[in-house]
């Protein structure tokens, strides 16, 4: 049995369970198409799409740069940018492709006014430092979820380039690149260091290792991995395509026509909804393990404090149980030297 066989088959009990959050896909379909399609104000040509991007790019450069010292506005702006299209960049320079920002004057104009709105004002900043840690860390992986599921489905698009859909692993490249445009320009913030007052060699925080320090990778090879099979355009994954059919509620898969199971929206929606929800969970796991790890400590800084209480106290009963009082004006040796000088005086 091949391992997208063995996927499949693992898929099956699980079929019951996709109902309640496949519900949400709906709304998101509509929600995505919304903040593509509608910009910020009539007199503002910017997608809102585009706006909630440069928002948390924002929010994730305040955090990045936290405790930093002072820097130039020009060295601290390319950071901005390479955090925001850094990946993009990787992937068009990988496909042999001009990057999106060199074709349009539009991502110049909408992330320069996002810098000079959010980071020179001090209002990411201010935001990520005083937003309670469980809200700010829902709410970044909601617009985590949205904004890295929607540009995982425009890979496909650019490795049909140089990789066919029906070559037998003709799915790799797409779930292998959509790790690099969902992360790529943190990547290279941190080999370089671009978020420190020096910049310096480094290594990316994700080579650290770890179940949820990781998520940001094998989560978005998942989601691509969801979304060629959603699609149907890849025939190597025909097994995982039909696992998935067989556990999709009857609404989603209504009129669609074309080779996928399900149209390129649903298909995005269902994506959307499932990275969001692998950085919910992770958002929610480490508020737990910070919440255990705080109750650990003040119960062992509790016992240490009893411990140091009870031996303060037991200090005293020694010291009388010896048959003495001690004198605390006066130091051991000196109390010694006196009593010495006593004996040897002649008795009248």
């Amino acid at each position: 049995m091949s391992l997208l066989q063995r996927i499949a088959s693992a898929t099956l009990p699980l079929e019951a369970s996709l109902e309640a959050p496949l519900a949400a896909v709906p709304a998101v379909q509509a929600l995505v198409r919304h903040l593509q399609t509608t910009n910020v104000h009539p007199y503002v040509p910017f997608a809102r799409f585009g706006a909630l991007h440069a928002l948390r790019v924002g929010l994730a450069w305040a955090q990045m740069t936290k405790g930093r010292g002072e820097v130039g506005v020009l060295a601290d702006l390319l950071g901005f940018l390479v955090v925001a299209w850094g990946g993009g960049t990787l992937n068009s320079l990988i496909a042999s492709q001009p990057p999106f920002w060199l074709l349009s004057p539009t991502p110049w104009g909408l992330y320069v006014a996002g810098y000079v709105a959010l980071i020179p004002t001090g209002l990411a900043s201010f935001i990520s430092s005083t937003a309670p840690a469980l809200p700010l860390a829902l709410f970044t992986a909601v617009l985590d979820g949205l904004l890295r599921g929607v540009a995982i489905t425009l890979v496909p698009a650019l490795t049909a380039g140089f990789v066919s859909p029906d070559a037998r692993y003709g799915w790799f490249a797409p779930v292998l690149l959509s790790a690099v445009a969902t992360c790529g320009g943190g990547w290279i913030v941190q080999a370089f260091g671009l978020h420190k007052a020096h910049w310096a060699l480094g290594r990316p925080g994700v080579l650290d290792g770890g179940l949820l320090n990781t998520l940001d990778v094998w989560g978005a090879a998942l989601t691509a991995l969801l979304y060629l099979a959603l699609t149907g355009g890849y025939p190597s994954l025909a097994p995982l395509s039909s696992a998935l059919a067989s556990g999709l509620p009857a609404d989603l898969k209504a009129g669609e026509k074309g080779s996928g199971i399900v149209s390129h929206d649903t298909a995005r929606a269902i994506a959307v909804v499932f990275f969001t929800t692998l950085f919910a969970a992770r958002a929610l796991t480490s508020a737990a393990v910070s919440w255990r790890n705080s109750l650990a400590s003040t119960a062992g800084a509790e016992l240490k404090r009893d411990v140091d209480e009870k031996a303060d106290a037991e200090k005293p009963s020694a010291v009388l149980k010896a048959g003495a009082e001690p004198d605390l004006s006066v130091s051991a040796p000196k109390q010694r030297k006196r009593k010495h000088k006593k004996a040897k005086s002649p008795t009248p």
